[in-house]
């Protein structure tokens, strides 16, 4: 709340607000909720003012004017004339100093709120990043692609296909994809003044802690109402690691969000895709053009001629030509002419700010090379010098910050060339090593400066080192690639950053993780060395930092790589006299339940991730492979009768269905998904060789199924189904957007179908968790009845096996979610309100909810929907949303931009409700549309504004909505975790007068698939007069025996210009009898001569 206080009178305001704490309950809420404005220039008004707002910790801002000076403001700046009509005025977001300070603490700069007058001699012009004011001015060039990159994010603000989306721009250094992104915040800014239907607040993120998703989470709830968050990510500030785990957090509290990747790629020709935009530093004959313009207006001078321009020109070519008189092919000799007699500190404090920007796209900090930048301060004879190479950043408030970086991105080659040499590569280990060596001076360093070092020393730029597990991609850091490409080795810098700082567990883990993969690309054999030293160094990592899953992760694929060194010496140990198959076979057990045990606790710790599930996936195929090659088999059939390999398949198999589970949950936008898909896929193929020719396994594990009587009787069952499944579907295309299950066993016969479900009700019998599913999705896929009860039963014993076992999983969550959903389907088929089914509903929504948000799911897509059916079969899937049920509901509730229509059955919907208002269309608007279930509850999906409603639909919402829940039972599911506070007061609220009930049993009964009550009015005489209540908008009114709609001409004895009904209620009027317009061979009932009744 915005509390603008115009209080001149010194004991009166405090007083005044000391009463907020009653009005919201305690200090905590006013906190939260008030930003308070006073306007006064009476001195001792403002002392009170403040001694208060010390004490209470309030949002309080001052301004010296009076409330005469603020009107004479708000007359001049008013552009429209308030009178009758609506006028929509945006608000703008307010930030106090103290919250601006608070979220850069956590990384987050927001964009052109809060920017003063730059006091910098270094403009854009000179290499410096362009400013808010520079941005006014029209300092940049807008290149051919700008527009339709500003169009494309701003589509996705204005429909918006999910909620958080990750846009990539994809830029070569120096091509000015900062500036891009910074002119992107500015022109969004903009729009959200010109604009009424656009609302969006751009910020950039510098950094990453643990404050930071908490702290955009409130940004996006609290400040922005849910409009959406720009989150802008330059270069290599935050790891591609945390941006993932940032997207699906958010995209699980239903956040709407653009996270947009500024990501620098030294590649030729860069590869463009789905929400990626590219930009290149080499200028088209048209951009040079606007360059050539922009540039030669800055000093009235033409910097290149026709000739130059065509033949062609980079983005830097401009400003070096505007300050220094040079271009790019020059760079080294205009370098060199500044570094050739600069003393030795001050070359290598230049060299280091253009080592880091080169290998992580970061500034340096001074004080990380203080020894060296001592020079700078005490020999100013190079100060001007230095600054023609290097440029100090400024910090948010303008104030020199400490932190260098080349003056152009192109600049950090020609430095790292003249500092050590054109050859300088082949020394790089050493230049990192006395980097290092300078950085231990000073100790303890923070986590911003932290972040620079794991960018330039463990991260890949552009992807996460756990998003492939046997790919050729690059697995380490540029700088690592570099020193390995020359045929050097890193372990020189890898123990420099372990001894330099022990206690890091980043710095541990990757150096084990480098340690193995030399290993296995080198083919060493297990029990090298380099495999032991690797363990030690993650062990202690896990032993620093226990809660974090990418040392689990490692752990996982050090067991894994032992595995795979012995494939790669498969030769050499068959050869050998003493080999013994036994031997190996129990070391691939032993190692794939260590890795199994590790992969697990990686997902423990982030559930979200759909990395542990593809490393446990390639995992148990790397083993059976393995095996098959030790055994010299010729197919996978030795596993049929072995209990070590039966447990294998087992768990490849379900690993698979957990992997698919995910990346069939996550929207397409997700990017990070893209690789594990291709991993499903590609596993998904393994395992159809491992079941064998389609048809041949059929009748193989019939055969053994309807034979075994052990305890393999119920993988031989889980084999048979899978095998009839692979049979029946072979050569068909799936589709991401359906049920993989119901679409496969859509596909069986009828002879298959009674087997299946013999083989599925036996795995049932014995406890098969996963059997559930196959009989849900089973009977689902069928055209026999499924009734809503037997499905809630076998959900019931689905869920409980989860319980009794102790076991979380994706199956507890959907067990949980198709419960709810059934118990609302039985609840929207009823006749009448049913108290069970609507407590059961929001008890397994509820369950559904924090099961998804431990898993970090989203709970914003419909996953199913209400169909036609009145059993089971009306839970339909998403690639079904044609099919669904149209239902004509009332808005019941709007709080904020969130809004909840009220179903007849008495469960609510959540909506989006930001073209709606409470005063206008709360109990009054109508809506149709389609009802989606979601993890939390139901959602109102595809509606439009009804027009007009028929007397019968008013009647049946208005009659059950007239019902009296109790408070806990009236909660809305799918609240989207909203807290509502219902507030009671001792004295005594008025009650609407009660004129009479409806006798139900007048209804008929259902007889048709659609949602249908007629509303039968028989006990009404044509002519009769009626005493009854008229609704707030004059459409209709109701009296003892029902509604009738309020004729257009006739309705009104005494017109409603002259009369308040709407503070009245009471009106007595006289019925009429007409034709239904719907079903002619019922009445239509309408009112005449309305009048107070009084």
């Amino acid at each position: 709340m915005f509390i603008l206080n115009f209080i001149n009178e010194p004991k009166y305001a405090p007083y005044i607000f000391e009463q907020l704490n009653t009005v919201f309950g305690d200090e905590i809420h006013t906190r939260n909720r008030c930003d308070i404005f006073s306007f006064t220039n009476n001195p001792e008004v403002i002392s009170g003012l403040k001694e208060w707002a010390n004490d209470s910790v309030v949002s309080h801002n001052f301004f010296n004017i009076t409330i005469e000076d603020f009107l004479i403001f708000v007359k001049r700046k008013s552009k429209k004339q308030i009178g009758s009509e609506n006028v929509k005025i945006k608000s703008r977001i307010i930030f106090s100093q103290e919250e601006i300070s608070i979220y850069r603490e956590a990384g987050i700069d927001i964009f052109g709120l809060y920017f003063v007058n730059s006091t910098n001699k270094f403009n854009f012009y000179y290499g410096a990043e362009i400013t808010w004011q520079e941005l006014a001015s029209d300092f940049d060039v807008k290149r051919n692609g700008y527009e339709k990159f500003k169009q494309n994010i701003v589509s996705i603000i204005k429909n918006p296909k999910q909620k958080t989306i990750t846009y990539t721009l994809k830029h070569h250094p120096g091509a000015g994809g900062t500036t891009m992104s910074r002119r992107l915040a500015y022109d969004l800014c903009k729009l959200n003044n010109e604009l009424e239907d656009f609302s969006c607040l751009p910020l950039f993120l510098n950094s990453f802690n643990e404050k930071t998703y908490e702290y955009l989470l409130q940004l996006s709830e609290k400040k922005m109402d849910n409009d959406f968050l720009v989150i802008i990510v330059e270069g290599g500030k935050v790891a591609d690691e945390n941006i993932n785990k940032l997207s699906i957090r958010l995209n699980s509290r239903q956040r709407n969000i653009v996270i947009l990747r500024v990501f620098r790629t030294t590649r030729q020709n860069i590869q463009g895709g789905l929400n990626v935009t590219t930009l290149s530093s080499y200028l088209t004959e048209d951009d040079a053009k606007l360059f050539v313009e922009k540039y030669s207006n800055v000093n009235n001078r033409q910097l290149f001629t026709e000739e130059e321009v065509k033949n062609g020109l980079e983005v830097v070519d401009f400003p070096l030509k505007l300050n220094d008189d040079i271009t790019s092919d020059r760079l080294n000799d205009y370098v060199g002419a500044f570094m050739n007699d600069m003393p030795e500190n001050l070359k290598y404090f230049v060299g280091y700010i253009a080592f880091t920007t080169y290998y992580a796209d970061r500034s340096l900090n001074q004080n990380l090379v203080k020894s060296l930048y001592h020079e700078v301060t005490t020999d100013y004879e190079w100060v001007d010098t230095i600054r023609k190479l290097i440029i100090q950043e400024s910090d948010e408030e303008d104030k020199l910050s400490g932190c260098w970086r080349p003056r152009y991105q192109s600049f950090a080659l020609p430095i790292l060339n003249k500092v050590w040499g054109m050859d300088w590569r082949l020394r790089v280990s050493q230049i990192a090593v006395n980097f290092l060596k300078e950085c231990e001076k000073i100790g303890t360093i923070g986590l911003w400066d932290k972040d620079m070092l794991y960018g330039v020393f463990v991260l890949r730029r552009g992807s996460d080192f756990k998003d492939s597990v046997d790919e050729e991609r690059s697995k380490f850091a540029k700088l690592i690639q570099d020193i390995m490409s020359n045929d050097q080795r890193p372990e020189e810098i890898y123990n420099a950053l372990v001894d330099t700082y022990p206690d890091d567990a980043v710095f541990l883990g990757h150096y084990g993780r480098y340690l193995y993969e030399q290993a296995f690309s080198k083919k060493v054999l297990y029990n090298d060395e380099l495999y032991m030293l690797a363990e030690n160094l993650i062990s202690q990592a896990i032993e620093l930092s226990p809660n974090a899953d990418d040392n689990y992760h490692m752990m996982g694929m050090l067991n894994l790589r032992k595995i795979q060194s012995i494939e790669n010496c498969i030769a050499k140990i068959k050869n050998d006299s003493s080999y013994d198959f036994y031997d190996f076979e129990d070391l691939i057990q032993k190692w794939m339940l260590q890795a199994k045990k590790n992969f697990e606790e990686s997902i423990e710790r982030n559930q979200a991730s759909p990395y542990g599930f593809t490393a446990q996936c390639q995992l148990y195929c790397e083993c059976l492979k393995l095996s098959k090659l030790l055994k010299d088999a010729d197919d996978y059939s030795f596993c049929d009768n072995d209990p070590i390999y039966i447990d294998m398949i087992e768990f490849l198999g379900n690993s698979l269905n957990q992997l698919g589970n995910i990346c069939q949950t996550y929207d397409e936008g997700q990017t990070y998904m893209v690789q594990s898909m291709r991993t499903y896929n590609r596993i998904r193929a393994f395992h159809r060789q491992v079941i064998g020719n389609p048809q041949a396994a059929v009748d193989h594990y019939r055969k053994l199924y309807e034979s075994s009587t052990s305890s393999n009787k119920s993988f031989y069952g889980k084999q048979f189904v899978t095998s009839v499944l692979y049979a029946r579907t072979e050569g068909l295309k799936t589709n991401r957007n359906r049920n993989n299950m119901v679409w496969a066993m859509g596909h069986l016969s009828t002879s298959d179908r009674i087997e299946v479900s013999r083989v599925l009700q036996y795995q049932r019998s014995q406890n098969d968790m996963d059997s559930y599913e196959s009989i849900f999705w089973y009977k689902m896929s069928g055209n026999e009845e499924f009734s809503l009860d037997e499905a809630v039963n076998l959900l019931i014993e689905w869920l409980h096996q989860y319980e009794i076992n102790r076991k979380n999983g994706g199956g507890k969550l959907k067990a949980a979610y198709y419960l709810a959903v059934c118990y609302s389907a039985m609840a929207i088929n009823s006749n009448s309100y049913n108290e069970d089914y609507i407590r059961n509903a929001k008890k397994y929504f509820k369950l559904a909810g924090e099961l998804a948000e431990s898993f970090e799911k989203s709970a914003l897509s419909a996953f199913s929907y209400m169909g036609e059916e009145y059993d089971a079969h009306c839970i339909l899937q998403p690639s079904q949303i044609d099919e669904a049920r149209v239902f004509e509901v009332v808005i019941s509730k709007i709080e904020r931009r969130k809004g909840w229509v009220k179903l007849p059955c008495g469960l609510e919907a959540f909506f989006p409700a930001s073209d709606f208002n409470s005063l206008a269309d709360e109990g009054k608007t109508y809506l149709r549309g389609k009802i989606g279930f979601r993890y939390s509850g139901l959602g109102l999906y595809q509606f439009s504004k009804v027009t007009e409603n028929s007397v019968e639909q008013l009647a049946e919402i208005s009659d059950y909505c007239d019902k009296e829940i109790d408070n806990q039972n009236n909660i809305p599911v799918g609240s989207d975790n909203l807290s509502l506070n219902y507030v009671t007061s001792s004295t005594s609220t008025p009650q609407p007068k009660i004129v009479g009930k409806i006798d139900l049993t007048q209804f008929e009964t259902r007889t048709s698939k659609k949602t249908k009550v007629i509303n039968d009015l028989g006990n009404y005489k044509d002519g009769e007069i009626v005493h009854g209540i008229i609704n707030g908008d004059l459409k209709y009114v109701k009296g003892p025996k029902g509604f009738c709609t309020i004729d257009n001409k006739n309705g009104f004895a005494i017109s409603p210009k002259d009369c308040d009904y709407e503070a009245i209620k009471n009106v007595v009027f006289k019925v009429k009898i007409g034709k239904n317009k719907n079903d002619p061979s019922l009445p239509w009932y309408y009112a005449i001569n309305i009048q107070p009744d009084e």
